[in-house]
C-alpha cells in the first residue's frame, strides 16, 4: 500500500477503490483532498481523521477499530489506529479548535504542530502571545519551550550546571609529595567522580621531577 504523505508538502490523490464501504470513500476522498501544503489544510487534514474515529468509535459497539483501520489503510496506512503517524495526525486533530484562530501563526508542518499539541494551556497561550510559536518554529524549538515550561525540568538543568568545587593547596615544592598525592587523587577520582585539574605550577613541578 502507498503511503499518501510522506510529509506535508508531499501526497497524491488516488481514488478510493470502488470495493469500500461508502463511509470510508467519503472520508477517504475528503481526506486525500487537502493536497495543498498550508497550516489550515494540515489541520483540516487531521480534524477530519480525529472526527472519523469518533463516528466510528460511536457506530462500532466493541470498539475495536475496524471502520477506522480501514480508512487509514485505504490512505496509505495499514497499522491503522496503532501507527504512530496516525496517531500524531488525530492528536492534532483534537486540538484543531484551539489551533485555528492562530492559523497565521503556526507553522505549517505537521511534526511541529503535534510537538506544540503537547504544551499546556498557559505555555500556549504566552507562547502565541509573545510571538515564540511562530511560522518558522520547527519541532526541536517546541521541545525547548516544553522544557523550559516545567519547573522540575528547568531545576534539574539548573543543578546539572552546579557542581561543587574543592581546592587543595599543596604546601610544598617537593615533587616526590606532589607525585603521591596525584597518585592518591587518582584513585579517588573514580569512586567520587573528581575533575582534577593542577594548576600550571603543579604541572611543571611534575612534568619535570
Amino acid at each position: 500500500m502507498v503511503n499518501y504523505i510522506n510529509s506535508v508538502t508531499t501526497f497524491e490523490k488516488k481514488p478510493a477503490p470502488a470495493e469500500l464501504p461508502p463511509e470510508i470513500q467519503r472520508y477517504t476522498q475528503e481526506f486525500l483532498s487537502f493536497a495543498k501544503a498550508s497550516t489550515e489544510n494540515t489541520i483540516a487534514m487531521c480534524e477530519l481523521l480525529n472526527r472519523a474515529k469518533v463516528e466510528f468509535r460511536e457506530k462500532e459497539q466493541n470498539n475495536k477499530n475496524k471502520l477506522f483501520n480501514l480508512l487509514c489503510e485505504s490512505i496509505g496506512y495499514p497499522k491503522g489506529a496503532n501507527d504512530p503517524t496516525i496517531k500524531k495526525y488525530v492528536r492534532i486533530g483534537e486540538s484543531a479548535q484551539r489551533f485555528r484562530p492562530y492559523i497565521d501563526r503556526l507553522p505549517n508542518s505537521w511534526t511541529t504542530l503535534y510537538e506544540i499539541t503537547q504544551l499546556d494551556g498557559k505555555t500556549f497561550d504566552d507562547a502565541i502571545d509573545n510571538g515564540t510559536i511562530n511560522i518558522k518554529m520547527i519541532g526541536r524549538d517546541v521541545k525547548t519551550l516544553k522544557q523550559l515550561s516545567n519547573p522540575k525540568a528547568t531545576k534539574k538543568i539548573a543543578d546539572k550546571s552546579k557542581k561543587a568545587a574543592i581546592q587543595i593547596t599543596i604546601a610544598t615544592d617537593e615533587r616526590k609529595q606532589i607525585d603521591a598525592l596525584f597518585k592518591e587523587l587518582e584513585v579517588l577520582k573514580f569512586s567520587y567522580k573528581l575533575e582534577i585539574n593542577p594548576n600550571d605550577v603543579a604541572k611543571t613541578i611534575l612534568n619535570n621531577g
